[in-house]
């Protein structure tokens, strides 16, 4: 058995769907997608360490760790049990301390940047040799959202999200804020898909040339495509409230991410969005003012 002691620790952060065009049911039952994914510096942290308990073990602490489950369907312990199937047999078992900053069920992917992150605090102690491209297979085994964690930065995403390119981006850290606003809103994903139409979709051509705009420093390319936003804001006030205020703000580019709820505006570091922050945290049950994370693996 693998048993020498070891911890380590792990920050794991959100992303953002820039831009989000769903496409046809496949054969696999998954729906094709066409998106941006933006890692952004909102996080969790994970601490991790072997332990002699006969089962692994997860404790979460934080301000939405209600919201968590700590039992074996929670997919952090699902990756530690995939990473011991797939890679390491004798793997003893573990304890993980998760806090958890990151709203669940808010389209941030927080679950998914939560188990990838300890997949790679993993591999990088245990087998080293693992190549990225195998570590995105078995992120995919996770869910649709964790090949990307496995590379964060900015990447182009499709197929069900395991197909990844890295993209040129003017959006540096160090020269834009990002505005993270959870509405009191809580959308229903399987409602989501089947209030998609046809009218959601977007063409190649409009994605082509957002993927333009995103390296135009001087563009601003106000509300972003999601083709769940439409219904997203039928069914919720509170998400079409932050989409109004965000359209009268000076943002470069803002609207929703994933299924929703939660809404974004990226603005210049030099602008002060405090005024802004101030009349949309009563619509919000969480709000972050946080950074885009480039750095592509």
């Amino acid at each position: 058995m693998t048993n020498t002691p070891t911890t380590f620790s792990v920050q794991a952060n959100a992303k953002l769907n820039l831009y989000l065009d769903i496409g046809p049911r496949r054969e696999d039952g998954f729906h094709s997608l066409a998106s941006i994914f933006q890692e952004i510096s909102w996080s969790d942290t994970l601490e991790f360490k072997s332990s002699k308990r006969p089962e692994d073990s997860l404790i979460v602490e934080g301000p939405f760790a209600a919201e968590v489950p700590t039992d074996r369907d929670n997919i952090v312990l699902k990756a530690v049990e995939l990473f011991r199937r797939e890679v390491v047999q004798d793997l003893q078992t573990v304890e993980i301390l998760l806090v958890k900053n990151i709203p669940t069920q808010a389209g941030l992917g927080g679950g998914s940047s939560d188990a990838t992150g300890i997949l790679l605090g993993l591999a990088e102690r245990y087998s080293p040799s693992l190549s990225t491209e195998r570590l995105c297979e078995l992120a995919a085994i996770l869910g649709s959202d964790c090949p990307f964690f496995v590379k964060g930065g900015i990447q182009s995403v499709s197929g069900r999200g395991e197909v990844l390119e890295p993209l040129e981006s003017a959006l540096d850290n160090s020269e834009y804020k990002v505005v993270v606003g959870v509405p009191n809103a809580m959308v229903n994903t399987k409602q989501a898909f089947a209030d998609l139409s046809d009218a959601d979709k977007n063409s190649v051509t409009v994605q082509r040339d957002f993927i333009s705009n995103l390296k135009d420093d001087a563009v601003r390319m106000g509300l972003s495509h999601n083709s769940f936003l439409r219904s997203a804001r039928q069914r919720h006030d509170n998400i079409n409230e932050l989409i109004v205020a965000l359209t009268r703000s000076e943002a470069k580019l803002y609207g929703m991410t994933g299924s929703g709820s939660t809404c974004f505006g990226i603005f210049n570091a030099s602008q002060d969005v405090e005024k802004f922050v101030e009349e949309i945290k009563p619509n919000c049950r969480a709000l972050k003012v946080c950074a885009p994370v480039n750095c592509v693996g």
